[in-house]
């Protein structure tokens, strides 16, 4: 079960890193642009999601 932190912790570089890629240039485009904020709000939102699961599972 030690795999599962590090595998999701890989995912969650390349999901940022794919975000930061996607973003970065609309972001060089226009100040201010939906779907880039969109997606960079559904990053923040996956990565509490998994940084909460695991305080819980540390607190257990």
């Amino acid at each position: 079960m030690k795999r599962i932190p590090i595998l999701v912790n890989l995912i969650e570089m390349i999901f940022l890193a794919i975000v930061v890629e996607v973003y970065y240039p609309i972001l060089s485009k226009r100040t201010s642009s939906p779907l880039g904020d969109k997606i960079i709000g559904k990053a923040i939102q996956i990565n509490r999601k998994t940084k909460d699961r695991r305080w819980k599972n540390k607190n257990r």
